[in-house]
C-alpha cells in the first residue's frame, strides 16, 4: 500500500483499455462498490473499520464466450466489514439479466459458484452496464444502480490517504473509483443504502493474466 501525497494525472488506463486475447476463458470488467471508504486517511478508517462495508455489490460484465455482453449483479451483506479480509457474506442476491437465455442464466450461476459466492436468492431484472474511462453506470432492476468517475485532486484528504482494503474478487490491475451516487434497495435482505462522493469503488478485469496490482489514476 502506498500513501499519496500529491494526485498526479495520467493520460492513459492501460488495464481499462487493453482487450483480453484469451480464446475460450470468459473475461470482461469488474466493479465492487463497496459501504466503507477504501482509500481514505486513517481517521476515517478507523471510524468505519467496525461499523461499514456491512453491505457489497459485486458486478462482473462479460465481453467473451457464451456470456458476451451480459451482466450479473450480486448484492452481499453481512454482521461484519466484508472489506476485511477473511469476512463472509450472510445473505447473498444475485440480479441475473432478463435478456439472457435460460441455459446463459444458468452458466452465470455456476460461474458465482466459481468464484465462491454463496447464491441465497436471485431475481431476474434488467440489468445494464454503461463505461466510457472511469464513468461506469450499473442498474439492476429498480433496486440497485450506481455511477463513478475517477479520483481528482479536489478528493484528497487532508490525513494522509492510502489504500486499506483489497477486492474480494480474482483480478489483476486494480483501481479505485469514486462512488458518484448510489442506492440499493433489497426488501428480502431489509436493506435500504445510499451514498454518494465516497472512494469506495474498486474496478479491474477479471479472466485475464495479472497485470499488476493497485494503481491510482487521476484524471485532471
Amino acid at each position: 500500500m502506498k500513501t499519496l501525497s500529491v494526485l498526479t494525472a495520467v493520460a492513459a488506463w492501460p488495464f481499462f483499455q487493453a482487450a483480453a486475447e484469451v480464446a475460450e476463458i470468459p473475461h470482461g470488467e469488474y466493479l465492487e462498490l463497496h459501504a466503507c471508504d477504501l482509500f481514505t486517511g486513517g481517521c476515517t478508517a478507523s471510524a468505519q473499520i467496525t461499523l461499514g462495508g456491512r453491505s457489497l455489490v459485486r458486478v462482473w460484465n462479460f465481453e467473451a464466450g457464451d456470456l458476451a455482453g451480459l451482466t450479473v449483479v450480486v448484492l452481499e451483506t453481512a454482521g461484519e466489514n466484508l472489506s476485511l479480509p477473511g469476512s463472509s457474506a450472510e445473505s447473498t442476491m444475485v440480479y441475473l439479466p432478463e435478456q439472457a437465455s435460460g441455459a446463459q442464466r444458468d452458466a452465470l450461476l455456476l460461474w458465482l459458484k466459481g468464484n465462491e459466492v454463496a447464491v441465497t436468492g436471485f431475481r431476474v431484472v434488467p440489468v445494464s452496464y454503461r463505461r466510457d474511462g472511469p464513468v461506469v453506470s450499473v442498474r439492476a432492476g429498480e433496486g440497485i444502480g450506481f455511477s463513478t468517475r475517477a479520483i481528482e485532486a479536489c478528493d484528497a484528504g487532508s490525513c494522509g490517504e492510502q489504500l486499506w482494503y483489497s477486492p474480494r474478487g480474482k483480478i489483476g490491475a486494480f483501481t479505485v473509483l469514486v462512488n458518484e451516487r448510489s442506492h440499493v434497495e433489497e426488501p428480502a435482505l431489509k436493506l435500504s443504502w445510499k451514498d454518494n462522493s465516497s472512494k469506495s469503488v474498486f474496478f479491474g478485469r477479471f479472466g485475464v493474466p495479472d497485470q499488476g496490482g493497485f494503481t491510482l489514476t487521476a484524471l485532471p
